[in-house]
């Protein structure tokens, strides 16, 4: 497949989000039950590198605040200039990850700002892209499509199951399902490690297929996932190093 505008800017959306899908700790501490860490990661398109990715959590009294900030690599860095950043601020309540705001921006070729702000004394979340503002209902422990995967590695190592979650994105309320395939030993530039292996549920008539590998040994840790388009291309994110995380 070709390197055009088209299918780079696409790995450029997609790295976020899977980083999206990509990094989570997950210490036993009641007060603090995710640490603060940094995480990069390099995205490729077959052995082609294309984007690295920066993944930080911080935390200051009972709020987190989950960011990504992705732009091209290598090559591909002396042509484009687009870069993502996502943000989810959240608390965690009653054992659960509690959304509070989630704020995506692109810039680039193509620019976009989508900001999420979540209202439970209503059960409300409001949305608000290119200056305009709709607002929906939403249930109990609804995430962010940001936050979800470190609910995702809270739920692995407190062994909760079925994986399944309500996601706010997009002015709809959306229901994303992950399931455990099983162990594999996988290799990345930060070393060797035991991880599980799990893949992001679709419908049947959806060809896109996206697989997860959680480190135990790092606290679930999402050390690499591998999508593939319904064309058959693949794009993979590997982790190249983290800090705060041991």
């Amino acid at each position: 497949m070709p390197l055009t505008r088209s299918n780079t800017f696409f790995l450029l959306r997609i790295t976020a989000p899977l980083a999206l899908l990509m990094i989570a700790a997950l210490p036993a501490q009641a007060a603090a039950p995710l640490p603060n860490f940094t995480a990069h990661y390099s995205a490729y398109k077959g052995s082609f590198r294309m984007a690295r990715a920066r993944v930080t959590l911080e935390h200051t009294g009972n709020q987190y605040i989950y960011t990504s900030f992705t732009e091209p690599a290598g090559l591909l860095a002396l042509f484009r200039s687009d870069t993502i950043t996502e943000r989810s601020t959240w608390i965690y309540h009653n054992d659960r990850i509690r959304p509070l705001e989630y704020h995506y921006v692109l810039k680039g070729g193509r620019s976009k700002d989508v900001r999420l702000e979540f209202h439970w004394e209503q059960h409300r979340v409001s949305n608000t892209v290119a200056g305009h503002t709709w607002h929906m209902t939403i249930p109990d422990d609804t995430l962010d499509k940001f936050s979800v995967q470190l609910a995702v590695m809270l739920d692995l190592r407190a062994k909760h199951r079925p994986l399944d979650y309500d996601i706010a994105d997009g002015g709809k309320l959306k229901h994303w399902s992950f399931t455990v395939l099983g162990n594999e030993t996988v290799s990345t530039p930060a070393g060797v490690f035991d991880a599980v292996k799990l893949i992001r549920d679709r419908d049947p008539d959806n060809k896109r297929q996206t697989f997860m590998w959680c480190a135990p040994k790092l606290d679930y840790l999402l050390i690499k996932i591998e999508h593939i388009e319904k064309d058959g291309s693949r794009f993979h994110m590997t982790l190249d190093k983290v800090d705060g995380l041991h």
